[in-house]
């Protein structure tokens, strides 16, 4: 495992560019806004549509730093990004083990080949984006999951399901097939597990409600918001539209490459086997779940590479399920298509594509330590950069002016 740990270290110096303005405008940058006085809001929190939960963590990140003198710059850049990748690295390996021990080492070892050498998980695995928070829980829920069918699942599979899909209400499309598909295989098992598990979640959502109350000042029940203004009011489409096959053309492909293809092989074989050995039925599961997740997203019209972050586990599985039963030979070429994939969009999307936005903060941050008295107005795309979370000298010397985006909704979602 240590030869992982290292790799993921090593996305906190190779991954230097910007993906989406998500990763600063919905964490970060309120988080300094929080405990430094400093930074704007996104309309999205006039309205109350984000928990406000892994914010309040990264502020007391932010409020530790400041209390022990540490907040410089580079801390505060690096801290959140520390802490994300800490907790995907321990959940991730939690995950690898619970893999190991239900599934064999022969899967093991090649679902871990699989995500260690995945470019898009290198890519955001240290970014502080709701959907890589996404992804830990789920790691997390599955290392509980009752993979084998006579198995129920532990507490920690529905407590932390039930949490992620507090923190991002779309994370119920995933844990949605693999509960119930325990809850109909070992009905009274599975009922006893989840009844035990469902005080925590009423505690969690008690305590989710009266901390984004509190954050925003008033009653509120955010991922309710969420949910109207993305799915029933088709609010996400403002941000742009895809056809309905763009996963499957442009979104899985470019991701994932080959492991697309020997997931899919991996669903068949299994399918074709219709759960006769007890260690077929996850597998089937985990495909029924890629598929369900990746139909209900392509019914919504507003589509996002990022949404499909955590498909991830279930893919890897199921490639390492086709990969594992090939000859030497055909192995030896997976392994091979698989790293020559990977490496260069990794290396080229970590360290050049959208690397200005980044640059260009810095070096106005440069320039502020040096000037006072300027005025600097971003011509860009609303949200195209980060600000105060990347430089507290901009905001001291500068005078920063950005584009916004109004979005106009009904009044009354809040």
């Amino acid at each position: 495992m240590w030869k992982l740990v290292l790799i993921r270290l090593s996305t906190l110096l190779f991954v230097q560019t910007w993906f989406v303005p998500d990763e600063y405008w919905q964490s970060t940058e309120v988080s300094h806004r929080l405990v430094f006085g400093s930074g704007e809001l996104t309309w999205e929190f006039d309205y109350g549509l984000r928990s406000s939960v892994i914010i309040i963590i990264y502020a007391l990140i932010f409020k530790t730093l400041k209390i022990c003198g540490l907040d410089k710059p580079c801390f505060i850049i690096m801290a959140p990004r520390f802490f994300q990748l800490s907790v995907f690295t321990i959940c991730e390996i939690m995950f690898l083990k619970a893999v190991k021990k239900k599934m064999g080492a022969h899967i093991y070892s090649w679902t871990y080949f699989f995500l260690a050498s995945s470019w898009f998980v290198y890519y955001t695995c240290s970014r502080t984006l709701a959907n890589t928070t996404e992804l830990i829980l789920l790691y997390l829920s599955l290392s509980g999951y009752g993979f084998i069918k006579e198995d129920p699942s532990s507490n920690i599979f529905y407590i932390s399901g039930f949490i992620s899909c507090l923190l991002r209400p779309t994370a119920v499309i995933f844990y949605a097939p693999l509960a119930l598909a325990n809850l109909f295989t070992q009905t009274n098992r599975e009922i006893a597990v989840l009844v035990r598990a469902v005080p925590y979640m009423l505690i969690a959502l008690f305590f989710s409600i009266i901390v984004d109350s509190y954050f925003y000042n008033r009653f509120i029940i955010s991922q309710w918001n969420f949910i109207k203004f993305n799915v029933l009011m088709g609010g996400a489409a403002f941000f742009g539209t895809h056809h309905c096959l763009w996963y499957l053309t442009e979104g899985l492909p470019p991701l994932f490459g080959p492991v697309v293809v020997l997931s899919l092989i991996g669903f068949l074989s299994t399918w074709r086997k219709r759960v006769c050995s007890k260690f077929n039925y996850e597998k089937l599961v985990f495909g029924y779940t890629t598929i369900f997740a990746c139909l209900i997203y392509s019914l919504q019209a507003h589509k996002e590479h990022r949404f499909l972050l955590p498909v991830v586990p279930f893919m890897c599985v199921l490639a390492a399920t086709a990969s594992h039963k090939t000859t030497n030979k055909v192995q030896s070429w997976i392994i091979a298509f698989t790293l020559l994939f990977n490496i260069p969009l990794g290396f080229y999307f970590s360290l050049f594509h959208q690397r200005a936005p980044l640059d260009v903060v810095r070096d106005l941050a440069a320039e502020a330590n040096v000037k006072s008295n300027v005025s600097v107005l971003f011509l860009l795309p609303c949200h195209s950069t980060p600000m105060f979370s990347l430089s507290t000298t901009l905001l001291n010397t500068f005078s920063v002016s950005t584009l916004t985006s109004d979005v106009v909704i009904n009044r009354h979602i809040c």
